[in-house]
This record gives C-alpha cells, sequence and structure tokens, in this order.
C-alpha cells in the first residue's frame, strides 16, 4: 500500500468550468491518478472524513462540497450556517468540525447529518482546528491569537452552548494562529502551535504547559512533525522552509527566545501553505502559493520533484494511504453519510396532565425535530424524546 498527496488549489478571478483544483498524486512515482471537479478551497480548508470521503468548503460561498473515492464529482452538495475559516473530521469518522468567519465552532454527525453542538469558540475567524490522536480534545486556533482545547465528550453531552467551556486556553502567540499539530499519545500527547509572530510553541496536554518556543526569522503558516516527533517542519511566509531538530538542547531551553538554529529548504518562491512527511520520515511534501508541489528529501535538503499540474495556488494539502477503490464507480458506497442539517435541533416542553394527583415535581416530555422542518406539523420528523425534572 502506498500514500499519495491530495492537494487542492484555489480558482482564479474568472475560473474555467470544471476546473480540477482537487487532485490525487501518487507519492513515489508523481503520477497523477484522479481529478475532482468543481472545487475551490482556501488554506486548511480540506479534511479526510474516515476512509471514504473528502470534504470540502468552498472558498467563494458557504457551501460544503464532499467527495467519494469513487467518482469525480462531489456526493453530497451542502449549505453551511456560514463560510468557513477551517474544517477537521475526527479521527474514527464520527464527528466533523467547522470553524467560521465568525468565530463560531460547529459540530455535526456525519451518519446522521444532525449539527449536534455550536457554539463561540473565538472572538475573530476560526483559522485551524485539529483533533488529537484519540478524539478526546478538539484544538481551535483563530485570528484572536488564542488557542483553545476542547473536552468534546463534556461538550457532546452538555444542553446549553453558553456554558460551553474550554479544557485549557493559550495566549502567549501575539499574531493570528496559523496552524495546529496534534502529535502522539492522544490526552497525553503534545501540541505544536504556529503563527505569525515568528513563532512555533510545543504544548504539553497533561501539565497545560508551554514547553518550548522556536522563533523564525519569518511568520510561519503551517508545520508539521515526523512520526517520530524527531524533526520539525515550518513553512515560511518568505517561501522557504525551517526544519528543527526537537532533540537539541536549543529546542527545550530557549528561554531568551533567540531564533533556533535551522536547517532550510529552499525552492519555492511564494508562501508556503501546507506541509506533509511520508511515513517512513524520508519524504516532505510542500505546497506554496506559487502553484507548485514539491517533493524534498529530508536528509539532503534537495527537491526530488516538482508538480506544476494546478491551474492556481495550493492552498491545502494532505497525505493519505491509497484507496483500493479509487474512480471504481461500480462499487457501493459502504460509510453512511448524510447531507449536513443548517441548524440544530429545536427543542418544545410538553407538560405531563397529572389531574388532581399532581405531585410535588412533575416531569416534561422534551422533543426535538429539524428547525427547518418544524412547520410541517409532520409527527414523524421526531427525532428523541427525554425527561426533565422539576422540583418545586
Amino acid at each position: 500500500m502506498s500514500q499519495i498527496i491530495i492537494s487542492c488549489s484555489k480558482s482564479g478571478l474568472k475560473p474555467e468550468k470544471n476546473t480540477e483544483c482537487l487532485q490525487l498524486q501518487d507519492l513515489k512515482t508523481g503520477s497523477l491518478l484522479a481529478s475532482f471537479k468543481n472545487n475551490s478551497s482556501d488554506s486548511r480548508c480540506i479534511t479526510l472524513v474516515g476512509s471514504e470521503f473528502i470534504a470540502i468548503p468552498q472558498s467563494d460561498s458557504s457551501t460544503l462540497h464532499i467527495w467519494s473515492w469513487k467518482k469525480s464529482q462531489p456526493h453530497i452538495k451542502c449549505t453551511m450556517p456560514e463560510k468557513a475559516g477551517s474544517i477537521i473530521s475526527s479521527i474514527d469518522g464520527q464527528y466533523c468540525v467547522m470553524g467560521g468567519i465568525s468565530g463560531t465552532i460547529y459540530v455535526w454527525q456525519v451518519a446522521t447529518g444532525h449539527l449536534l453542538k455550536s457554539w463561540e469558540g473565538h472572538y475573530k475567524k476560526v483559522t485551524c482546528l485539529s483533533f488529537t490522536e484519540d478524539d478526546s480534545f478538539l484544538v481551535s486556533g483563530g485570528e484572536d491569537a488564542t488557542i483553545h482545547v476542547w473536552n468534546i465528550s463534556s461538550i457532546l453531552h452538555s444542553f446549553d452552548s453558553s456554558v460551553v467551556k474550554p479544557y485549557s486556553t493559550w495566549s502567549d502567540h501575539s499574531l493570528s494562529i496559523t496552524s495546529l499539530y496534534c502529535g502522539f499519545g492522544g490526552m497525553n500527547g503534545r501540541i505544536v502551535s504556529t503563527s505569525k509572530d515568528r513563532t512555533c510553541k510545543i504544548w504539553d496536554i497533561p501539565s497545560k504547559t508551554l514547553l518550548a518556543t522556536l522563533v523564525f526569522p519569518t511568520g510561519i503558516e503551517c508545520c508539521c512533525m515526523d512520526n517520530a516527533e524527531r524533526f520539525l517542519f515550518a513553512g515560511g511566509i518568505d517561501g522557504k522552509i525551517y526544519g528543527v531538530h526537537l532533540f537539541a538542547s536549543y529546542s527545550i531551553t530557549d528561554a531568551a527566545l533567540k531564533e533556533s538554529p535551522q536547517t532550510l529548504y529552499t525552492g519555492h518562491t511564494q508562501p508556503i501553505t501546507s506541509l506533509g512527511v511520508s511515513w517512513d520520515g524520508m519524504t516532505l511534501v510542500s505546497g506554496s502559493l506559487d502553484g507548485s508541489i514539491k517533493l524534498w528529501d529530508t536528509l539532503s535538503c534537495q527537491v526530488l520533484k516538482t508538480f506544476t499540474n494546478h491551474k492556481g495556488p495550493i492552498t491545502s494539502l494532505l497525505l493519505a494511504w491509497k484507496p483500493s477503490d479509487l474512480l471504481q464507480s461500480d462499487k457501493k458506497i459502504t460509510a453512511p453519510i448524510q447531507t449536513f442539517k443548517k441548524f440544530s435541533p429545536t427543542e418544545v416542553l410538553l407538560p405531563i396532565n397529572f389531574g388532581n394527583h399532581a405531585p410535588s415535581s412533575f416531569q416534561h416530555l422534551s422533543f426535538s425535530w429539524d428547525s427547518n422542518e418544524r412547520n410541517s406539523g409532520d409527527l414523524r420528523l421526531i427525532k428523541k424524546a427525554r425527561i426533565i425534572q422539576v422540583n418545586f
């Protein structure tokens, strides 16, 4: 089984009809495996949903396109509550999370399409999202220079959106957060954040503390690490990629915030938007606003291949294992997925009549249905019911 590069680009001011702005390429050979039409995405707006789907919010509208590996046209098109700033799916593919330009965070259940939760996570646009490896925490960063770590279990079991509180909040960056990377270890792992303030910070989730700060000559747009978490790669606004050895003493004891020694990967002419590392740590993949994708040898810092198939700037890319059913339209889609609802369920309290024998406390039945369907009067739209206990 081989790895593939999934890359997105943004159409120009006058895009051609059916421009192929989503492409799949083989990591080893560089051959173009598939092209998906009708897509134009912004930075950090791509995610794998489970093992069968790719979800990408469109840059020119508040529309979400979801593709299946099996066909080149979008499998689902749905209207979102607002334009997306970032999107991510849980590792197990059960939930999809979107951060809006208003700072609101939305959580959908993939199998039903229900909007389970929405809350004001940031004061400004949500620029990046990431799940920990075990899906226990959601990490969000925004233009307000703040990073929040959210406990997914407590959020989904909370009925009041106004009381959603983060597990931890970090505000050490001075400018907008540009990317987040969650390492191995799940809730006991580490988080790497980058910012336009020229710094890259490493955080420890259990202790909620800052472990190290790396300073670069320019603002950083993206980052990634190898699977051993020994090397960190940071993509700069100046078009250069900076490699840092995390086990060197300067990365742990750099309290004076001096610029850390780095290995340079030079070749792009415009800002780096996305980075990825192969499973063996030998190949680095980069995408840039100059419209090219480059493969680098991580040891020699030399360019191995350059792809220029896209007609616009590269906005996002990620690495994945090559699916066995790529563009095999005769095979059925097995994973459950529904159109994402634009509104969350609405609840109505129905009192229970106890007659003359009312107890000291009474109960209400709470029914909920999709709010965009609530005027139909069809009781079959009721999705769930629960008991609310009211004491006097």
